[in-house]
């Protein structure tokens, strides 16, 4: 079963309104589908998260290049490939005379979401080839997974309250974990936002909080712990980006709560 062409549906939906998170807003709703098309007729459906999505689908036409023709049962060949444009001279095709080399040249977070939205589409084509679901490919137990509702954003011209509403509708549809923002506000308006939203929930429930690396790290240490009390169960990205390695490390033998991180 050889790969034949992928095609790429880039979807973007205007919101109407700004969401922010810590540091950044959401305007719009996007995102790529990308279908893989084998010559046994087999398509495989992946999805692509990221931007800007004009690059995204442009260097999907240079991978289709690449991996024409390659097995696509041999998903992990398949993706070394397109990995190598990360490294390689081949990835120079992919940004020709714009920039000084490691000087902003490159298009390596672009390449990765691609890649990503590939390497689903090709398990979704070894399923259906095997007639098992992925799940079962994956060595899973079982045909269901634990889930929780992510949101509670900063929404423009909204009291930043409303995320205590937002959240407690989560629990009423059935959620018994439920994330939301932190960091976009200052450390006593997250405070009422956070105290609210527990007490709304109960104790039952799970609570993450996400700062979408929005603080220092002594501003991330006080944060939490005025939060501890509230039974976090993780603190998500809490740091900006150039510390989240040895700061992430300092952070976490300063408070109980565990530290999620690795998104970005």
């Amino acid at each position: 079963m050889k790969i034949e062409k992928i095609v790429a549906h880039p979807i973007s939906f205007d919101l109407g309104t700004e969401f922010w998170m810590s540091r950044e807003p959401y305007r719009t709703a996007s995102s790529i589908l990308v279908q893989v098309y084998t010559d046994d007729g087999v398509v495989g459906l992946g999805q692509i998260h990221g931007r800007p999505m004009k690059e995204i689908v442009d260097i999907l036409g240079v991978i289709e290049q690449l991996v024409a023709g390659m097995d696509a049962m041999a998903h992990e060949a398949v993706w070394s490939r397109i990995f190598a444009l990360t490294t390689t001279r081949a990835g120079a095709e992919l940004d020709r005379d714009k920039g000084q080399p490691h000087f902003g040249a490159g298009k390596r977070p672009q390449i990765l979401a691609a890649l990503a939205g590939i390497d689903i589409a090709l398990w979704d084509i070894k399923g259906k080839a095997l007639g098992l679901p992925v799940w079962r490919l994956l060595g899973g137990a079982g045909n269901t997974t634990y889930a929780y509702a992510s949101g509670g954003y900063y929404e423009k011209g909204e009291s930043p309250l409303k995320v205590v509403e937002e959240m407690a509708s989560y629990v009423e549809m059935g959620y018994t974990a439920v994330k939301m923002k932190c960091g976009g506000a200052d450390l006593q308006t997250d405070i009422a936002r956070i105290s609210g939203v527990r007490k709304a929930i109960g104790d039952g429930v799970k609570l993450m909080i996400d700062a979408n690396l929005g603080y220092t790290l002594s501003e991330a240490t006080r944060a939490i712990r005025a939060f501890e009390e509230y039974d976090i169960f993780w603190f998500e990205e809490p740091l900006q980006w150039h510390d989240s390695v040895r700061g992430l490390g300092k952070l976490a033998g300063r408070t109980r709560v565990p530290i999620a991180g690795g998104e970005s």
